[in-house]
């Protein structure tokens, strides 16, 4: 749901009148809620003490430079989206090489005890976001996913400060170790990316002796999405807040049903039954209170002020969040609604694959949903295009750790097959 600002918790209730209603209309204008949560991906700068550029708001601190090791593209040779392109040897090179080199790159942020940072050396951890880049690393080097795994289960809350058990808080360096902010942007999103981690890495590794031995604290965090649920079937952002998020169910949504999925395979029927039941509330919630049948669009917020729609040419949250429904499993890649949902997107935001959007970041995550969708003209285009602004000019931000985990993504499923495709460096 990267992904933002930070508002105040509660207002002093000897306030006149008048700003108490000015701040309302300020929370119903801005996107957040009362209680300074926002949906989505997108970290926001700041500056840090330790040199690199850290990030402030929702799930997010930024990452510091990278290796400066890169490959050089030009041209482009894209052909229709949903065509196969074959893999000449010198795309195959290509593709290896950038794998490896960012592989490399990615798993640089894993710190010693176990936590993913931002970057290689960043001074903040944000599990949002480092569940996400571990789920890249189930691939690349299962032991590393498995440790940052235990560091999670070893550093959840028991309970929060808000009394809730499962959730984690973001960390920060101080004086050289980790330690908690005391803060976390979403409970629900947090816990939900945990479990499709902990899923993938039995699916890769089929790993059931570990996930067993931590099967009663996987259940605590698995708690935290069941606890937040109302009865419309979505599920609030965090404890005190009743805001509910389109990007965030849909995490919750694959979350649960990935995490039955792995009940299933243990014999845990029973239970796997359950949680496959509160995915399916979850996806009725998305269907039946968010969507707009009159416009097509769904909701990316529900709040105390009610819904928010999709403001026509906004990037983030408005146009992205509709994408999760697709690339989480509420709508399948190749349904109507899926191939409508995608067309509009590339209608408002033509070019957004060769960088061109309101919005800095590069956003991997749209190409993967491109890459769902068959789309693979626009994915080759943006494997392009992010190699030749990043990759040749050091990682430097807004590239950080889930970009890095996109881009390997990308390097095994995207057939890049141009000849104009060189490696750094070849004549």
């Amino acid at each position: 749901m990267g992904r933002h600002f930070q508002f105040p918790k509660g207002f002093c209730r000897s306030m006149v009148i008048f700003l108490l209603l000015g701040t309302m209309v300020y929370l119903i204008t801005v996107p957040g809620d009362a209680d300074g949560s926002r949906p989505g991906l997108k970290p926001e700068p700041a500056t840090v003490s330790s040199g690199n550029i850290g990030l402030s708001g929702e799930k997010g601190t930024a990452p510091g430079p990278g290796n400066g090791e890169g490959t050089n593209l030009a041209g482009e040779n894209a052909t229709d989206a949903g065509t196969t392109l074959s893999l000449d040897a010198r795309t195959d090179q290509l593709l290896s090489y950038v794998r490896r080199d960012e592989a490399r790159w990615l798993a640089a942020c894993q710190r010693p005890d176990g936590a993913i940072g931002m970057a290689p050396g960043s001074d903040r951890v944000v599990p949002y976001f480092a569940n996400l880049a571990a789920i890249a690393l189930v691939k690349l080097d299962p032991a590393k996913a498995r440790q940052y795994i235990t560091w999670y289960l070893d550093h959840f809350n028991e309970p929060d400060r808000w009394g809730l058990t499962g959730t984690i808080y973001d960390f920060h360096v101080k004086d050289g170790k980790l330690v908690p902010t005391g803060n976390y942007d979403s409970a629900d999103s947090y816990a939900s990316t945990f479990l499709s981690l902990v899923s993938a890495y039995y699916r890769e590794t089929k790993d059931a002796r570990f996930v067993r031995s931590e099967l009663e604290r996987i259940r605590k965090v698995a708690r935290v999405v069941l606890s937040l649920q109302d009865e419309d079937g979505l599920v609030r952002v965090k404890p005190g807040s009743q805001t509910k998020y389109l990007m965030d169910n849909c995490e919750n949504y694959a979350g649960l049903m990935d995490w039955a999925r792995t009940l299933d395979a243990l014999g845990e029927t029973a239970e796997a039954s359950l949680y496959r039941e509160k995915a399916s509330l979850i996806k009725q919630g998305i269907q039946s209170v968010l969507y707009d049948p009159s416009t097509g669009k769904y909701a990316w917020s529900l709040s105390r002020f009610g819904k928010r729609y999709p403001k026509p040419g906004k990037w983030y949250p408005d146009g992205v969040s509709q994408l999760y429904l697709i690339s989480c499993g509420i709508v399948e890649p190749g349904s109507p609604e899926a191939k409508t949902i995608w067309a509009d997107f590339n209608s408002q935001f033509p070019g957004w694959e060769e960088g061109v959007k309101k919005d800095s970041f590069p956003w991997g995550v749209v190409a993967i949903t491109a890459c769902a969708m068959s789309d693979l003209s626009r994915a080759q285009r943006y494997v392009r295009w992010v190699l030749n602004q990043y990759a040749t000019a050091g990682r430097e931000y807004p590239w950080y750790v889930l970009e890095s985990a996109c881009l390997v993504q990308l390097c095994d499923s995207v057939p890049v097959g141009s000849p104009e495709m060189v490696l750094a460096g070849s004549p």
